[in-house]
């Protein structure tokens, strides 16, 4: 999705990066990988908005 961009988007990961990641997460057998590490606490934030209030974002 962001193959050719010069500048990538606030809050991506290099590929490599993400595989590490992931790789480490298997290895730790943990059930979700969240990478970069700040997605974590975007997808908690989310989680806690009633759907109503979800559906009128713009995301």
């Amino acid at each position: 999705m962001t193959f050719g961009l010069d500048d990538p988007p606030p809050l991506m990961a290099d590929p490599e990066r993400v595989a590490t990641d992931i790789v480490t997460a298997i290895d730790n057998e943990a059930d979700v990988c969240y990478t970069p590490p700040i997605w974590r606490y975007i997808m908690a934030a989310i989680r806690l908005l009633p759907a109503s209030v979800f559906k009128t974002l713009d995301l």
